[in-house]
């Protein structure tokens, strides 16, 4: 019994997938945009404080930071990364973590005209 309904919950799935013809997707709030930096443009993001505590470890976490260049037309670099300040003896004053630069394109589909 539990086999079946395993299976009818997969068919129903699998048919409901191949059915659709345009799919859309929601794009989870994270503190970003999802548009690009227009062409020679900065924008610059700050995120929430966060605060981290990790057995007798305090850590207090800010700002969560962004920031975003156009290079040309839908192209942006992004430099992003988190300032931690210790707030317990023995852990470094301040220090920047989960750091990384990237570039991203933004593709938008053209409107059936």
């Amino acid at each position: 019994m539990r086999a079946a309904r395993g299976v009818a919950a997969f068919a129903t799935a699998a048919v409901l997938t191949l059915c659709c013809r345009e799919v859309e997707a929601y794009r989870p709030f994270d503190g970003t945009d999802a548009a690009v930096a227009e062409t020679g443009e900065m924008e610059i993001e700050l995120g929430p404080i966060e605060y981290l505590r990790v057995g007798a470890e305090r850590t207090l976490l800010a700002p969560d930071l962004r920031i975003n260049f156009g290079l040309i037309p839908g192209w942006e670099a992004a430099l992003e990364g988190k300032l931690t300040h210790g707030l317990t003896a023995g852990i470094p004053d301040t220090s920047l973590v989960e750091s990384r630069s990237t570039e991203r394109c933004a593709a938008r589909r053209q409107p059936a005209g």
